[in-house]
């Protein structure tokens, strides 16, 4: 199973919240948008979240080339929560490829998402990496001088 969408250029990760005095996180105006409209073109391609762990490919159409586009990678993995996968912590491979807009005043500023199932190679790899990396926190630990 492969989910295929065409989403609308994310905003900066950086820029999409507020902190209020009470220590919530609020989503700005500008986020809350592109949650919204990622959420409409969800529901109008009617997908199901994959289970398990997933496997995404970002071809990411910057609108200008000062934009740092691991910003806008977080803020659309946590859009597709719910919609095309489960839980974002169920990402186990990722897959980005910068392109220039060709006109980025223009619509053609976008995120072309595929999301499918992990290979069972690829979750395999994960997990042994997350416990090598456990194992060296662990070698680490309490080492500082």
């Amino acid at each position: 199973m492969s989910i295929k969408l065409t989403l609308p250029y994310a905003p900066s990760i950086n820029h999409a919240h507020w902190n209020t005095s009470s220590g919530k996180r609020v989503l700005k105006p500008q986020a809350r948008a592109f949650f919204e409209e990622v959420a409409a073109i969800a529901q109008a391609a009617q997908i199901e979240p994959i289970s398990g762990d997933v496997s995404i490919t970002m071809h990411i159409y910057r609108a200008a080339t000062n934009h740092d586009i691991s910003n806008r990678i977080k803020i659309t993995e946590d859009a597709l929560q719910g919609w095309a996968y489960e839980n974002d912590k169920n990402v186990s491979e990722l897959h980005i490829y910068k392109h220039e807009a060709t006109k980025p005043k223009n619509k053609t500023a976008r995120i072309e998402v595929e999301v499918k199932a992990a290979s069972p190679a690829a979750a395999k790899a994960v997990k042994q990496a997350s416990g090598f990396g456990q194992a060296m926190l662990a070698a680490f630990d309490g080492t500082k001088e």
